[in-house]
């Protein structure tokens, strides 16, 4: 992942600053196209919520699919899987598909990156179940705060909210999103 002036100045304002976060109209805009809009109504379709789409769009962009390297060249519990890239451990921890598998069991969750309905339900069931936690954990993995940039994981719950607002601000159907860019941990 790559960093410019304004995304340093942009993680550095939420970590020392009290003040809110940009809002997500002053961020720039991507005009990916229809093929992101088509994406978005196909999520839809499958359960995504507005917050669903907007993880998607943090992790993988205009793509909004899983078409990364496998595992997002991570292994066992560190692995990621699935167009959210939720790491192996939340998955194995969290989605009742892959309850009681172990950290070698990682290549099970190979599964999620062709099937978008499996998962967006393994998503929700990880969210349900870490709670406030998830945001951490969804940086950091099975260790909260495992993530140095990120530790409580409150500038990727921003940046995700930021996508949120603008999604539900008419960006639902159009191929149109923002990228705070946060810090990859």
């Amino acid at each position: 992942m790559y960093f410019n002036t304004a995304s340093l100045a942009f993680i550095a304002m939420i970590v020392t600053s009290t003040s809110a976060a940009p809002a997500p109209e002053s961020l720039p805009v991507n005009h990916c196209g229809q093929a992101t809009a088509d994406r978005k109504a196909d999520l839809i379709s499958k359960g995504a919520t507005s917050q669903d789409l907007a993880i998607t769009i943090q992790e993988t962009a205009c793509a909004m699919n899983s078409a990364y390297a496998y595992g997002d060249n991570k292994q066992g519990d560190a692995a990621n899987f699935g167009l959210f890239k939720n790491n192996w451990y939340t998955i194995r921890t969290y989605c009742s598909q892959f309850a009681g598998q172990q950290s070698e069991d990682f290549n099970n969750g190979a599964v999620l990156n062709t099937d978008d309905a499996a998962a967006i339900q393994c998503q929700h069931e990880q969210q349900a179940g870490a709670g406030d936690q998830w945001w951490a954990r969804q940086r950091g993995g099975e260790t909260p705060g495992g993530c140095s940039a990120d530790p409580t994981g409150d500038i990727y719950r921003n940046a995700v909210g930021q996508i949120t607002a603008f999604i539900d601000a008419g960006n639902r159907e159009n191929g149109d999103v923002i990228d705070p860019q946060v810090t990859a941990c």
